[in-house]
């Protein structure tokens, strides 16, 4: 599954950000691109660039992820995404 997601697996990367967030309603699909894009390793100016909005309009949509889904930064979002479904009941709050 790693290996596949690294690849750029869309199915994969889908399938972990989807239950990386618990009430899909609350996540707007630019969100959900701008975590994929977070997964694949990209800056916010890639981001950005990739996605046609502003640096400033990435990280608001950084900062609004980082709060529903209760982490503080981008490792702790990528750590919680990988070890939730990597490791299941393996990860603190």
């Amino acid at each position: 599954m790693l290996r596949a997601l690294l690849s750029g697996n869309g199915i994969v990367l889908d399938y972990l950000v989807s239950s990386l967030v618990i009430d899909r309603r609350s996540i707007t699909t630019l969100c959900l691109s701008v975590i994929q894009l977070v997964v694949r390793g990209f800056s916010n100016r890639q981001i950005s660039e990739n996605l046609f909005i502003s640096e400033n309009t990435v990280q608001r949509h950084l900062s609004n992820i980082f709060e529903k889904v209760g982490v503080r930064n981008r490792r702790t979002l990528l750590k919680r995404l990988f070890l939730e479904n990597l490791l299941p009941g393996m990860v603190g709050e």
